[in-house]
């Protein structure tokens, strides 16, 4: 006979993330150096997914200090970066090395956000540069195509995607490499960039780039595509737009000479918008949508002998998405120069240890559990480690918590358990490591929770929106049976279910002769994300039917 309970309540909380890097695992604790770098320039309300931001690094002896001698495994081979954690690595390009300048380097940010925060590592030796490098990681969101305008090697134009539309150079100095928003760009005149070979059936597209004309006439087009015919237009009229093989899509007059602006198309199913420097410009026009195709040249009509645009380009992209205005405005904001996106904090060394509460709560019984941590760094001097637990949330604050285990110093990197038990009946608890060394003490990231019950939840994983990764929940009970058991439980939260994950049913069954059950939360696909998405699962309050 099947037996079904119901049980003291117990709230567990699922943040959706997205995935953060293709990098395989490295101790990045082991980077002597590195800098907070923030972005509390962001203010809007719309979280930006895996939004590639320009970090640009250049000496300075503030804090610790950057310098490029610190590099220890040249030219850049000990470059990381990473999430808020220090931990999880976050895909990268270094787009240019200057050892007498600016250098700038593309990272991936998981979740974009005014809180968001990351770190830039640095000064360890014998290490190489990260797959991520190269690969086209970086532009893994909807990107078609990414050309930072800067020379490779002879006449290539590289594209930065995994998609390799490479551009051809009419000659190496035509058009000329010459100094750009970000890094280098090319100067046109009478000249072009071959992008023949650039191929989309979707029709739906953003294409965006750094732009300073030199002169304004009728039929000078910076981008050409023969399939067709989408032309963008620059002094036509004398007016700025879009050509659809149809109607031109004009948006006002063509903006000022002789200075850098950011231009972006949005071309949807039956609509087309333009923004400048970050700004809406004027309404949306009736679009008709073209694959992208045929012959393609940046410089000229797809001809590639007229029409020709004499200026600048840098940063030419092209998306088979719809950019959001929060992400066009802020990669405006992020590559301009004196933007104010980007905060760069103090660079610091890792003196400090690094802890956490890795593998959670185990053999949980009603009066007893075993708690564990991972100790993942000592940092530069000899470490102690003490654990705190009760009945109420301490968070980093050691005055907080009701009971303690300290292990002295010194301790090494490694894991850490701690038996407690007189633990009362159908209770929760939480726990937290916290590690010390001259530098200073760091606590484990959050706090751990478990509850002393016949059954109890823990969370295996987050939901990841990108790849549409479920997130993990088990459900245990203390001891083995030889019947089955269904466990109620209520989900609330600000996820949607139904709309942002799929519905579950309210009742997960641990099968006879097991000790758990799993149940998995799916995300569903979305194209914006708020700051913060949760799922919140309740076991129901303790009675027998």
């Amino acid at each position: 006979m099947k037996k079904t309970y119901r049980f003291r309540s117990l709230v567990l909380f699922l943040i959706f993330l997205v995935t953060v890097s293709t990098l395989i695992a490295e101790d990045l604790s082991l980077w002597p150096k590195r800098m907070p770098i923030t972005y509390s320039g962001y203010d809007k309300e719309e979280t930006l997914i895996n939004f590639p931001a320009m970090i640009v690094l250049d000496e300075t002896d503030v804090g610790v200090g950057f310098s490029y001698d610190d590099f220890l495994s040249p030219p850049y081979g000990d470059l990381r970066f990473t999430a808020e954690d220090k931990e999880t690595p976050l895909d990268f390009e270094v787009e240019s090395w200057n050892l007498d300048g600016k250098s700038y380097i593309w990272v991936k940010i998981p979740e974009l956000t005014q809180d968001t925060k990351i770190y830039a590592l640095w000064g360890r030796p014998g290490v190489t540069a990260p797959a991520c490098t190269t690969d086209g990681s970086v532009w893994s969101e909807d990107y078609l195509g990414v050309w930072h305008m800067k020379n490779v090697a002879g006449v290539t134009i590289e594209d930065s995607t995994s998609n390799d539309f490479h551009g051809m150079k009419m000659l190496p100095s035509l058009p000329n490499e010459v100094d750009a928003v970000v890094g280098k760009g090319q100067l046109f005149d009478q000249n072009i960039v071959d992008l023949t070979g650039l191929v989309d059936d979707s029709g739906i597209y953003t294409i965006s780039m750094w732009i300073n004309g030199s002169k304004k006439s009728d039929w000078m087009y910076p981008f050409g595509i023969g399939t067709g015919c989408i032309l963008v237009g620059w002094g036509a009229g004398p007016s700025i737009g879009i050509y659809d093989g149809v109607n031109w899509r004009n948006f006002g007059a063509t903006p000022e000479l002789d200075i850098w602006h950011h231009l972006a198309f949005l071309c949807d199913t039956n609509k087309v918008s333009m923004y400048l420097n970050g700004k809406l410009q004027g309404s949306n026009s009736s679009y008709v949508n073209n694959p992208i195709g045929g012959s393609v040249a940046l410089g000229s009509s797809h001809s590639k002998t007229s029409h020709f645009f004499p200026g600048m380009l840098d940063e030419v992209r092209v998306s088979t998405a719809i950019r959001s205005s929060n992400w066009i405005w802020a990669s405006w904001e992020n590559q301009r120069v004196d933007g104010c996106l980007v905060e760069y904090k103090n660079p610091e060394t890792q003196e400090l240890p690094h802890i956490t509460n890795a593998r959670g709560a185990t053999n949980v019984i009603a009066t007893a559990a075993c708690l564990n941590g991972t100790l993942v760094s000592s940092g530069i001097s000899a470490t102690a480690i003490t654990l705190f637990w009760g009945n109420t949330d301490g968070e980093n604050n050691s005055d907080n918590w009701q009971f303690s285990n300290t292990w002295e110093v010194v301790q090494s990197p490694g894991d850490f358990s701690h038996e407690i038990t007189n633990l009362t009946v159908d209770s929760t608890y939480y726990y937290r490591f916290m590690a010390e060394n001259n530098a200073g003490r760091t606590w484990a990231p959050e706090t751990s929770v478990f509850v002393t019950s016949e059954v109890w939840l823990e969370k295996i994983s987050d939901a990841q929106f990108s790849g549409l990764i479920p997130g993990e929940v088990k459900v245990h009970r203390g001891t083995v049976s030889t019947e089955p058991l269904d466990v109620y439980y209520t989900i609330k939260g600000s996820a949607l279910p139904g709309l942002e994950y799929e519905e579950v049913s309210g009742v997960v069954t641990i099968p006879a002769d097991e000790t758990f059950a799993t149940l998995n939360i799916m995300p569903l696909p979305t194209k914006v994300m708020p700051k913060k998405k949760t799922v919140e699962l309740e076991l129901f309050s303790s009675y027998v039917l």
